[in-house]
């Protein structure tokens, strides 16, 4: 109770602005759910427009902001704005021109510019990140999702396809933009082995982006079939989707606002190169959509078996690999520490040393390593030079100190 009482009401809000959002997104897909659920025309029609614009416009603040976050934030925000755009393209040309749009091809490929830039998008995040992944296992992780995601495709979408016409050619361009960053996404998803932030903004991002792909992916095989209803669950994916992708962005950037590389979405000390294998369920993505939709076929079970296999296998030498290097790094640091902490000792002790053998204001030998190596001389059974001692005095030296004072005699003591 105190604390919260001496907190800086700015902090509070900063704490409490990440809730905030949360509570307006899930109010706007909870309410665009309703009202799709129950065909309302309106919101389809002009709803829609101002939830996506505001999403688009939202991010316009982190573009401005001087990071290296702007980048990727300015794909995202573009994504969304043409996105927007389009449906707005699609209202006026079926409320003002009582027009078809879904007959527009055109129109179908104005729609394929939000899935670039998302690409453009996640593939920067991908290349900011690169230094946290170990190279070999990045490699490996993104070889097994392509093959993985590229089989999945081509059973979901291309295997009992004729062929390519005007018409479906934007389709198999979605599909293409898709099948790219869904495997980006799933790939990022697989090689972070370590947990991200409190807040999962990045895992917003990523499951938003996962579930506009999978939009995609249903409004082609409804477009193929020749089924597609416009203001059905694929627009509610769509649009709900986009919503949360702006939210998470929003969050990502309010995390660290001053980093040098916000892009990364993480603490600048997270490292993605070891961890359980958890994160390789990702991998099972769309291999289990598959079977959901086309039921269990024995031939592409094995064929996505044998990937997986293969995946954890080779997986777990190359995170060996990174065991033992990582083991050998942490042994060379500890021994460079070691050499470290001896040196400053030794430097410690040679310091004391001297100040116990030495005079602290001439230098000299001070009177008991004085008469520590005399006694060990004249212990000696035979000289080979001759061995003098000489008693040196100065002569009414405390006058000195008397009429000049003490600083001055310490002077004429180390001269002398």
């Amino acid at each position: 109770m105190n604390t919260m009482q001496n907190m800086d009401p700015s902090v509070a809000a900063q704490k409490d602005w990440p809730v905030k959002l949360w509570l307006l997104t899930a109010s706007l897909i909870f309410v665009h759910s309703v009202l799709s659920y129950t065909g309302n025309a309106w919101w389809g029609d002009f709803g829609t427009l101002i939830v996506l614009f505001w999403a688009a416009l939202s991010l316009w603040p982190i573009v401005k902001r001087e990071s290296d976050f702007r980048l990727p934030a300015l794909y995202f925000m573009l994504g969304i704005l043409f996105y927007a755009a389009a449906d707005l393209i699609w209202v006026i040309l079926g409320l003002g021109l009582r027009l078809d749009p879904g007959s527009s091809i055109s129109l179908a490929y104005f729609y394929i510019l939000p899935n670039l830039f998302f690409v453009v998008a996640i593939t920067l995040y991908l290349m900011v990140n690169m230094h946290r992944w170990n190279k070999i296992q990045l490699l490996l992780d993104l070889i097994t999702v392509s093959l993985v995601t590229g089989t999945a495709v081509y059973n979901l979408f291309l295997k009992n396809q004729v062929g390519l016409s005007i018409e479906t050619l934007p389709a198999f361009l979605y599909l293409a933009l898709d099948t790219i960053a869904i495997t980006i996404v799933i790939t990022v998803l697989v090689a972070t082995r370590q947990s991200p932030v409190k807040d999962h903004s990045i895992s917003t991002i990523l499951l938003a982006l996962v579930f506009f792909m999978l939009s995609d992916g249903l409004y082609v095989s409804q477009k193929l079939n020749g089924t597609f209803i416009a203001n059905e669950i694929p627009d509610w994916l769509y649009i709900s989707a986009l919503i949360l992708l702006s939210t998470g962005i929003k969050i990502a950037a309010r995390k660290s606002p001053g980093a040098r590389n916000p892009a990364d979405f993480y603490e600048e000390t997270m490292d993605f190169r070891e961890g359980p294998f958890w994160s390789a369920a990702w991998i099972l993505l769309l291999p289990i959509l598959s079977v959901l939709l086309h039921g269990i076929r024995i031939q592409e079970l094995l064929n996505y078996a044998l990937l997986v296999i293969f995946y954890l296998v080779a997986s777990l030498y190359v995170q060996n690999s990174i065991a033992v290097e990582r083991t050998l790094k942490e042994r060379t640091e500890h021994n460079t520490l070691l050499q470290v902490l001896v040196a400053e000792r030794t430097a410690q002790l040679q310091t004391i040393n001297h100040m116990v053998q030495n005079d602290q204001l001439t230098g000299l030998l001070s009177r008991n390593r004085f008469a520590e190596l005399l006694d060990q001389t004249l212990g000696q059974k035979a000289y080979a030079w001759p061995l003098h001692l000489a008693l040196i005095d100065i002569n009414r030296f405390r006058n000195i100190n008397n009429l000049y004072g003490q600083e001055i005699g310490d002077q004429v003591l180390i001269q002398a």
